[in-house]
């Protein structure tokens, strides 16, 4: 029973090892710092939105509304 427990200690440590290692050798560098402006297309929409603000019906978790743009 102990030389299982042993087996597989040592198959664990081995693998998380390699994956360490193989991680810090091939792994990816991000840039931490993205710059992007996000503007709104336009301001209308929001303003239609508040006007259908029905709450849902019972048992009705979506709600499909046409949309005239």
């Amino acid at each position: 029973m102990k030389a299982k427990i042993v087996t597989c200690v040592t198959i664990f440590i081995i693998l998380f090892v390699g994956a360490w290692w193989f991680d810090s050798y091939f792994g990816q560098k991000f840039e931490t710092e993205i710059n992007l402006e996000i503007q709104p297309l336009s301001t209308d929409l929001l303003i239609d939105q508040e006007d259908h603000a029905i709450p849902f019906q019972p048992r009705q978790y979506i709600r499909i509304e046409d949309i005239q743009i």
